[in-house]
């Protein structure tokens, strides 16, 4: 069950830093899973107005009724059949330590105080009233285009058009692009992509869109790697820099 925490307490950023972990890999189940999607739809509309009224303090107006526990468990049965190890490791350590079933037949407010802790200020992690956005995160990823074969950096080339940047929620795409540039004269390029956790794509890739060239080959920087179809693809990246990628093109024959 989604809990309400103060940010400042230990608790309470533990269940931040676990949302911003693996909202990528839950938003993608989602997306991709009509039927997880259509359950955990359910589930929140079940518990929706309990959560809402302990958002606005009134938190003993509602009661966790068994069905309530029982859709979570159907649910996180489910979610468990298509989780990473790590996200299922994450709910099973969870759920032993919130025991849903216990809540049944408590108010919202007492369920709260079980699971996270009785404080006087509270965060919306899901849902709840609009506050404070968080400030966007940045990722940066930058090389350089070079004509000739796979690891030849003599020739750097510029005016390629043009490099670009793309998100995805799967492997396999489907793909969105995010930034596109030339490249300058010394054959370098630098695309970017600020994101929330709304926004954010659990997959990047780098890729070359110039009809004058084919991609002989690519090396790519530190947490990057080659991808269908000469791409470079970078899988969940936190927030930062990524340089020192390098693509290697050939001219297209007449």
């Amino acid at each position: 069950m989604p809990c309400l925490v103060r940010a400042r307490q230990r608790k309470g950023r533990h269940f931040i830093d676990l949302f911003y972990e693996h909202s990528p890999e839950l938003a993608t189940l989602m997306l991709t899973h009509g039927d997880l999607r259509e359950e955990g739809t359910a589930l929140l509309e079940m518990a929706l107005p309990g959560l809402e009224a302990l958002v606005n303090g009134e938190g003993e107006t509602g009661v966790v009724t068994p069905d309530m526990v029982e859709q979570l468990g159907a649910f996180r049965a489910h979610l468990d059949e298509l989780a990473s190890h790590d996200l299922q490791d994450d709910i099973a350590q969870e759920w032993e330590r919130a025991n849903p079933p216990s809540l049944v037949e408590q108010t919202f407010a007492e369920a709260g105080e079980q699971v996270a802790g009785q404080w006087a200020v509270y965060l919306p992690v899901i849902f709840g009233p609009p506050g404070t956005p968080p400030e966007p995160e940045h990722l940066e990823f930058s090389g350089r285009v070079f004509l000739g074969e796979p690891g030849d950096t003599s020739q750097p080339l510029g005016g390629v058009d043009a490099v670009i940047l793309l998100g995805a929620t799967g492997r396999f795409g489907p793909s969105v692009i995010l930034d596109t540039t030339q490249t300058a004269e010394d054959g370098s390029f630098s695309l970017g992509y600020e994101y929330t956790v709304e926004t954010a794509y659990p997959y990047y890739s780098l890729a070359i869109s110039d009809t004058r060239y084919t991609v002989a080959g690519v090396t790519p920087g530190e947490g990057g790697e080659p991808w269908e179809p000469d791409w470079i693809q970078f899988v969940t990246p936190p927030a930062g820099s990524y340089p020192d990628n390098a693509f290697f093109v050939q001219p297209v024959e007449p």
